[in-house]
């Protein structure tokens, strides 16, 4: 979906596949391509309660380990699911 989203705004981007540990192929694909933002999911939970944490593990790692911009996507609201149509 994100590949057609953002082929149909006409936004620059390449879809790279790479194995091993999520966190750190993000980070090594991204210094290896010299990108100049890295946009992924932020990997919210559903439930919110006390002591849980705003982002993934691995988002956490990008933020933390990234040489340029991270930008954090929440996971769309059910009722707002239309805005990607």
């Amino acid at each position: 979906i994100a590949d057609t989203w953002l082929t149909e705004q006409g936004v620059r981007h390449r879809l790279i596949s790479r194995t091993g540990r999520p966190e750190r192929e993000i980070i090594a694909a991204a210094a290896a391509e010299h990108a100049d933002l890295i946009a992924l999911g932020a990997g919210l939970g559903a439930d919110h309660g006390p002591g849980q944490h705003p982002i993934s593990p691995i988002a956490r790692f990008v933020v933390d380990h990234a040489l340029c911009d991270v930008l954090l996507l929440r996971p769309p609201d059910p009722d707002e699911a239309d805005w990607l149509t």
